[in-house]
């Protein structure tokens, strides 16, 4: 399966918005309820804490959390904003929902319903968060520290870890010699003992690159994955790796994973950024097309859809036809720099 960055982020909140017509009853029937038990009605109108959770993921995503080393002190920042006019203005939710994402302090909402339930949806959403991170120094600074050493805001556990690692060529080789004992290799080969801190770990997504000009091919991919593949066989963790495109030349079912699963881990092959800044010599920004496979994206636009350009080309490849130097022909030019 084949999926950029923005066609998974479009379908994840298409995902989102359709939610079934049931769940948004609910979310009605909470709200209509919550009013009742404010205004003193019998307990009975209260729905039981299984259906508020519900209601709650339903009405506030989970939310996910961006880490960072700042002179070697882990720090956390929000990766998103709150999305404060998306829902009806006259739901006591609403007012809730503000007060648990700003982290104000109780009692400073003039609701009574805020007031007695901050620290339920507080609880909830925390222990759902989502851990965002760009670098192997913050994975392993993560799982050096103890618990009571953890942001308050971890200390319940993270329930899902999104990883990016787009690192120079020459580190993701490293992975194929791990007798270089590299710093690299050490935090990487010591992911298991990082996730298995994470008892309440049920989801995660890893997304591999190299900031280098050359294909992806040229990666072994086997022996970066050996020892994350050998500690998720183990567990219930639902993960997803997303790798770029491998060329249909090169590619080698002893480097490379073929296979859309593996264990329980899926792997789902997504485009690599054609359009990359570059610094020159001049400390200028220059904005370079580099294009990768498949080449056919870019100069059959309009034409194919991504995922048929892409079965094309495979095949085209495999019948001998230079697939790149034939969408450079198309394009009219090669590597193509703008300044900035």
């Amino acid at each position: 399966m084949y999926e950029d960055e923005a066609s998974y982020s479009s379908r994840t909140h298409e995902a989102q918005r359709r939610r079934p017509s049931s769940i948004r009853k609910l979310h009605t029937y909470l709200v209509t309820s919550l009013a009742m038990e404010q205004a003193r009605q019998p307990p009975s109108y209260v729905p039981p804490l299984e259906l508020r959770q519900l209601v709650y993921a339903y009405i506030l995503p989970a939310p996910q959390i961006h880490l960072r080393l700042e002179d070697h002190v882990l720090c956390i920042a929000n990766c998103q904003q709150p999305d404060r006019d998306g829902r009806s203005a006259s739901s006591p939710c609403q007012e809730l929902t503000l007060v648990a994402l700003d982290g104000y302090e109780r009692g400073t909402c003039p609701s009574g319903f805020a007031k007695r339930m901050y620290d339920e949806v507080s609880k909830f959403r925390w222990r759902n968060v989502a851990l965002a991170i760009t670098d192997l120094s913050v994975l392993e600074k993560l799982g050096s520290m103890e618990k009571d050493g953890l942001p308050g805001v971890l200390r319940q556990g993270f329930r899902e870890v999104n990883l990016t690692l787009r690192m120079p060529l020459a580190s993701f080789q490293t992975f194929k010699k791990p007798e270089d004992d590299t710093e690299q290799v050490r935090i990487w080969t010591g992911i298991s003992s990082t996730l298995a801190k994470a008892p309440q770990l049920k989801g995660l997504s890893i997304w591999f690159d190299h900031a280098d000009a050359q294909i992806w091919s040229v990666v072994d991919e086997r022996a970066l994955l050996t020892p994350l593949l050998a500690y998720l066989s183990n567990t219930v963790i639902k993960s997803t790796l997303f790798l770029p495109m491998l060329h249909p030349v090169y590619e080698l079912p002893e480097r490379h994973l073929l296979n859309p699963t593996i264990g329980n881990a899926r792997v789902t092959r997504k485009l690599r950024q054609r359009w990359r800044g570059v610094v020159n010599c001049r400390g200028e920004t220059d904005v370079v097309y580099r294009p990768d496979y498949p080449y056919s994206v870019d100069a059959f636009d309009g034409y194919m859809t991504p995922g048929e350009a892409e079965v094309w080309e495979r095949g085209a490849w495999k019948d001998g036809i230079d697939v790149e130097a034939v969408a450079k022909e198309i394009r009219g030019f090669g590597n193509v720099q703008y300044a900035i």
